[in-house]
């Protein structure tokens, strides 16, 4: 699916006069059980879908109605941005917005849920924000905000209670104070907000993100091997052996705060980012395995590694999903991006969990297009697990987390530098699984030359030697 064309194409060097605007981040969190999102059953995956595509709709509808949009759709959390210089202004009308979703979610998703509900909460802060169009190999619309205002909300959601709809205040590096939008005294102005958002004309969706910046297209990527394409509906998904491979880019949140004030600083952080991304998005498309990539959530690149059967990924899980991540790391160190700004390097994580012989799949993809907007979203329990490892541990950067059930699977040359890191996940440093790897490579030639036996092919995806 190609991307539309865009108001302001800007190649990789941007203007030093980055635009900023100001307004009010709210994400909501929709929270549901492991028996919905990591289930193994397909009608099950496909009730998640069809959960998170509600919460898509009905939050793409409250943004219209206050005068916002939906910059991304990440499955169970969604992102929405109202403009306003005036701080309060713009507070009061996302208090009335986040109140609005809070109700339609519980109206709606939450039958979609049934039995798997667990709760829903909003959490909101205001500022100046860069905004970044997607750039990714699937045509998904989302827009990525480079500023505080997005990451502090963001962050804080974990820590809510269900019905929750906070505002997080607070200087860059601070965020410690929040203050609770939902006291008696503000009822009165949320509903005169609410029924006055109703009978405004639907804004245009772009109106208000002339100044979005867009990175490149680069049609001139080399196309090694057929693309997977994931071009399921909601209502029809794609089904795929798969598992899902993160990486988070630590200490972004801190170059992203120091920058603001800093018109060069500023524009050198979003040059780089736009850099890193389409970076992310060659390798992707050039890696030897079939790639489907989401969205950028901030700072996080996600990609699902599909499979033809279920024997293909059985073989897979024995190397791929450590060798992927070595692969990713070797790029962005070829870059020479980080670190810069407070930024230190990446921090990873991956799941596919295990799989039965009468299953057709363990993932489904699928697009869900939203006032002329594509987002892709996932279900399965590499999609879940992968989250709650990022969620449930500090990774270090430098290092890989895995879902105990994949270990299981790894080859013991990979499989013995791991080590618990809670009960359900798995760690190691890459420095140790590069080492294993190496050596792994050549042990096998030296068997091959001493026996003058052939050994099937290892996964070598990229030239190992400029991985130090």
């Amino acid at each position: 699916m190609e991307k539309r064309a865009s108001s302001l194409i800007l190649n990789r060097e941007l203007p030093t006069d980055v635009t900023e605007q100001a307004g009010v981040h709210l994400y909501g969190e929709l929270r549901l059980q492991h028996g919905l999102t990591s289930s193994s059953d397909k009608a099950t995956r496909e009730r998640c879908l069809d959960t998170i595509k509600e919460l898509g709709i009905v939050a793409a509808k409250a943004a219209m109605l206050f005068g916002g949009v939906l910059l991304e759709d990440q499955g169970r959390r969604v992102h929405i941005w109202i403009p306003g210089d005036d701080e309060i202004q713009a507070l009061m009308t996302a208090s009335a917005c986040g109140h609005y979703l809070d109700a339609e979610v519980r109206n709606t998703v939450k039958n979609k849920a049934g039995k798997y509900w667990s709760g829903y909460a909003s959490a909101c802060s205001w500022g100046v924000t860069v905004f970044v169009s997607e750039v990714d190999l699937h045509g998904d619309d989302s827009i990525i905000s480079v500023a505080h205002a997005a990451n502090a909300p963001a962050k804080a959601l974990s820590d809510l209670n269900d019905g929750e709809v906070i505002l997080v205040k607070g200087e860059p590096g601070g965020y410690k104070r929040r203050v609770l939008l939902n006291e008696a005294d503000h009822a009165g102005i949320h509903t005169q907000l609410v029924k006055a958002a109703s009978m405004q004309e639907v804004p245009v969706i772009n109106a208000h993100y002339t100044s979005v910046i867009h990175a490149k297209e680069a049609a001139d990527f080399p196309k090694r091997k057929p693309l997977v394409q994931p071009n399921g509906s909601v209502e029809a998904p794609k089904s795929y052996f798969a598992f899902v491979f993160r990486a988070d880019l630590d200490g972004f949140t801190n170059a992203v705060m120091a920058a603001y004030g800093n018109p060069a600083a500023l524009s050198d952080l979003v040059s780089r980012l736009l850099t890193i991304m389409q970076e992310g998005r060659a390798f992707a498309q050039e890696h030897k395995l079939d790639l489907v990539q989401l969205a950028w959530a901030g700072d996080c690149y996600t990609i699902i590694a599909t499979f033809d059967d279920a024997r293909e990924y059985e073989r897979a899980q024995r190397n791929d999903a450590v060798e992927l991540c070595l692969d990713f790391e070797g790029k962005m160190e070829a870059l020479e991006l980080t670190p810069v700004g407070g930024v230190g390097g990446w921090a990873y994580a991956t799941a596919g969990g295990g799989i039965n012989v009468n299953q057709h799949g363990n993932i489904l993809i699928a697009r869900l297009t939203l006032n002329q907007r594509t987002f892709l979203i996932s279900s399965g329990v590499g999609v879940r697990r992968s989250s709650d490892a990022h969620d449930q541990i500090d990774i270090p950067v430098g290092e890989l987390v895995i879902f105990g059930e994949d270990k299981k699977t790894l080859s013991d040359h990979y499989k013995r530098l791991f080590v618990p890191a809670n009960s359900l996940f798995e760690i190691a440093k890459l420095e140790d699984l590069r080492k294993a790897r190496r050596i792994h490579i050549a042990t096998r030639g030296t068997v091959a030359i001493s026996t003058g036996v052939s050994l099937p092919p290892t996964n070598e995806h990229f030239d190992y030697e400029r991985i130090q």
